[in-house]
């Protein structure tokens, strides 16, 4: 493996600039002791995230690194921005980290994830087990401390640069570089003056991403894919394409659990458990990047066994084997022609419409940019569909090749796509598509399909759309949010319905009520701050614990508890949406960028939020009200 050299002082030093680099350190680490590692079929910015990750808040792992490099050898690594996280800092109490509108100050006020308790960590290098970070605020500005320990935000500066400790348990600690303090909390709020560490100052993060995940995992070079038949997993998947490769992470009292395409939870007990519980409960240890491990504390962590990749818990993964990243995951469709079949990929590289069933072949991700009518459709061996001579589409495509860009024009459910000839997509009677239509008509529509979500979770600018909490009606803003299953029907059209009488998280925040009541042992799992119930309907919940929580507040627990009932959407004529409807209405999806999109419903009309909640579908104009992350 040869790396170039740069005329530094000392002994040379491998440069690489994609996405992280090597600076001068107290100790360099030499070409040889570089080449000595087995770094074959890996380039550098492959081997500097290896480096750096292989360096965990364990001294078990320094001492196993100690040996590899050699003593003193000590690294600085410069990250970049692309390794930021959004993350909520939650105390031991259950309070978050807020940054305030007025003043600029910063707070512990609210026991819920909103933008003002979310924040940019900003990973800025890394030197030895030591990582510098920065704290960015939902307005830009920086969390940072002054000589007194008064903590606020401004722009950022020297004050505003912590040193990141990772704690065995999960949690961070953040020490002040300047003047050495660590940030904890107080009687008055947050402050930053004590020098020794005690468990005020541990801090624990709340993944502020979308909830719908995929688990790439970097050492096999594969997504971890379900078989929710056999009850098991594996990382095997060389692209998120299937549903079975979509996760739901749920967080909830510090930890993390991981929910499968059909609504069950990986577990300590290596099977599918259909309820939350401590079973299904892990530790994430959280770093730059989104890389992630998951731990079961003493039985082990969770990572890819032997040459099947079979997912489990085990003691002693090799190096970098328990690591994941957590990546949102693109959209991939599949597109069929009128005549029913689906555009699959044929021959290697060939395009055809031939078979009424699809397979891996007919699977497309499907990307495209904000603001941009061009679209890119990639297989699932990474290459691109791609206009050749004669109007052949072939799946031969490289990134940078300009006849790789479609124009997509959006019908209903149904789509046209325009090659870089001006001519559209059509099927020629042997089956084979081509670029020769001159205008688009019926047989150059083709019905799109979402490939890898099997419901729908919708975060729009203000929320989440969810019930509200007094009746039926659709609002979108809510901070906890629910699923919504997705029935295809003819014209590339869905039907919206709810979860069918079961919440989606099963967690319900009584916080208050609980702590009045000091429940903290209870058979569901009271914890102070949330409750763990059986998977039921809205009023099995109630049931469940109401003899513990009197009659008197059963109204309340229905309130919280919403009335997702499993109904249909339906809309008033008003515009505006409810879960109560009997007759399914047609709603059609429109993707504008790689986890955004528009829906339109049956009026014409895009769905749009609102900053007062209310769902509505009143617009036909796209703009930031109307796209959903999703």
């Amino acid at each position: 493996m040869n790396f170039p050299v740069s005329p530094l002082e000392g002994e040379g030093i491998p440069q690489y600039e994609k996405n992280a680099k090597i600076v001068t350190a107290a100790v360099v680490m030499t070409i040889e002791k570089l080449k000595a590692y087995d770094t074959s079929g890996e380039d550098w910015a492959q081997y500097t995230e290896r480096m750096y990750y292989s360096f965990p808040a364990n001294n078990i792992e320094g001492d196993k690194n100690q040996k590899r490099f050699g003593k003193g050898v000590q690294l600085v690594i410069v990250m970049s921005n692309s390794e930021a996280v959004k993350i909520g800092l939650i105390t031991s109490c259950g309070k978050y980290l807020t940054a305030e509108q007025f003043g600029n100050m910063v707070s512990l006020i609210t026991t819920a994830l909103g933008p003002k308790q979310i924040w940019e960590v900003k990973f800025k290098s890394s030197k030895g087990f030591q990582v510098q970070v920065e704290l960015i605020a939902f307005n830009g500005l920086a969390l940072q401390t002054n000589k007194a320990g008064l903590v606020k935000c401004a722009p950022p500066n020297e004050f505003s640069l912590f040193l990141l400790e990772y704690q065995s348990n999960g949690s961070w600690v953040f020490k002040s570089i300047v003047f050495g303090t660590y940030l904890e909390k107080n009687i008055d709020g947050v402050r930053c003056i004590q020098k020794e560490e005690n468990g005020l100052q541990q801090w624990i993060p709340h993944l502020a991403i979308h909830p719908q995940i995929v688990l790439y995992h970097p050492q096999s070079k594969s997504y971890v894919r379900m078989h929710c038949s056999e009850g098991n997993g594996f990382a095997e998947a060389p692209a998120p394409f299937s549903e079975e490769c979509i996760f739901l992470i749920h967080f909830d009292n510090g930890k993390y659990h991981l929910q499968t395409s059909d609504c069950r939870y990986l577990s300590v007990k290596d099977q599918l458990l259909s309820k939350r519980s401590k079973q299904t409960a892990f530790t994430m240890h959280l770093k730059a990047g989104y890389m992630a491990t998951f731990s079961a504390g003493k039985r082990g962590v969770l990572y890819p066994h032997s040459r099947t990749g079979l997912l489990s818990i085990g003691m002693h993964p090799s190096d970098m084997q328990d690591i994941f990243i957590i990546k949102r995951s693109k959209p991939w469709i599949t597109l069929k022609t009128k005549s029913q079949k689906y555009v699959t990929i044929n021959y290697g590289v060939e395009v055809y419409a031939r078979f009424e069933n699809f397979t891996q072949l007919s699977l497309f991700q499907f990307e495209v940019n904000l603001n941009s009518d061009r679209v890119r459709l990639r297989t699932i061996e990474g290459l691109l569909l791609a206009q050749r001579r004669q109007a052949a589409i072939l799946a031969d495509g490289k990134d940078t090749e300009e006849t790789t860009n479609f124009t997509v024009r959006w019908c209903g459910g149904n789509i046209t796509l325009q090659a870089a000839n001006k001519q559209y997509l059509t099927m020629k009677p042997i089956g084979q598509i081509v670029a020769s239509a001159q205008q688009a008509g019926p047989n150059e529509e083709f019905t799109i399909r979402l490939a890898n979500r099997p419901f729908l979770i919708l975060r729009g600018e203000h929320g989440y759309i969810a019930t509200d909490c007094h009746s039926d009606q659709l609002q979108c803003s809510r901070r906890s949010y629910e699923i919504i299953r997705l029935t295809q029907c003819k014209g590339g059209f869905y039907h919206f319905q709810g979860s069918k009488g079961k919440l989606l998280g099963g967690v319900v925040h009584v916080f208050p009520v609980l702590a009045a009541l000091n429940l903290h042992n209870l058979e569901y799992g009271v914890n102070g701050r949330s409750v763990y119930f059986r998977s039921g309907t809205r009023d099995e919940y109630v049931a469940q614990i109401s003899h513990y929580i009197g009659d008197t507040l059963q109204k309340a627990l229905h309130r919280t508890l919403g009335r997702n009932n499993g109904k249909f959407w339906t809309m008033k004529p008003n515009g505006i949406f409810s879960i109560s409807g009997e007759t399914p209405l047609d709603f059609s999806i429109e993707i504008h960028a790689n986890n955004l999109l528009t829906i339109k419903a049956p009026n014409g009309c895009y769905l749009c939020s609102d900053h007062n909640g209310v769902l509505s579908a009143l617009s036909t104009v796209i703009n930031s009200d109307s796209l959903w992350e999703f």
